[in-house]
């Protein structure tokens, strides 16, 4: 039976989560055939075992996957300037993950020299830094270290990519105060 071929269908499903499964009560009530004088009933109850998995990005960042260190770096920097600057960061990753779902920030150390954001993709971390540029003044200089091959990709090698963003001290800048 399709259900194409059952006129005035009425279906109900009830759903009871048990111990890791999920028992499922689906109730069904309609006529066959035009011919037919009463509705037909059918009930039955279905176990769902659900499959937990993970979607790839939210599986990025649990391993905590990251493909440049964006590192924030200033002589003099107080607090309040660090916290300015990691929300203005924090934000900029937000706004270009809503198009972008594989760009993220898995991890932001916070030392005394500074800030280190573990930023996916690479071109993330190089808009940061072009953006602390752009509003504090920032000297950029980007290093890559050799991490492997990809085998699946032919023989890929594969780069950690650091891009320090050194801000000029207080004195020197007016924007950074």
């Amino acid at each position: 039976m399709r259900n194409h071929e059952v006129k005035g269908l009425e279906l109900s499903l009830e759903s009871k989560p048990i111990a890791g499964e999920v028992i499922v009560d689906v109730h069904a009530r309609g006529k066959v055939h035009e011919l037919q004088v009463s509705p037909q009933v059918e009930h039955v109850t279905i176990t769902v075992k659900p499959r937990w998995i993970t979607c790839d990005v939210c599986g990025l960042l649990s391993a905590g996957h990251h493909e440049a260190i964006l590192q924030v770096r200033g002589k003099e920097m107080s607090l309040e300037k660090r916290k300015e600057i990691k929300l203005m960061l924090e934000q900029f990753a937000e706004e270009v993950h809503k198009k972008d779902r594989f760009a993220f920030i898995s991890k932001i150390d916070e030392k005394r020299e500074g800030l280190d954001l573990y930023v996916n993709p690479a071109g993330l971390a190089r808009r940061m830094a072009s953006l602390l540029r752009a509003k504090f003044g920032a000297e950029i200089v980007e290093t890559a270290k050799l991490i492997g091959m990809d085998r699946d990709r032919g023989g890929v090698r594969k780069f950690k990519i650091s891009v320090l963003a050194r801000l000029p001290d207080q004195g020197s800048s007016g924007d950074f105060k």
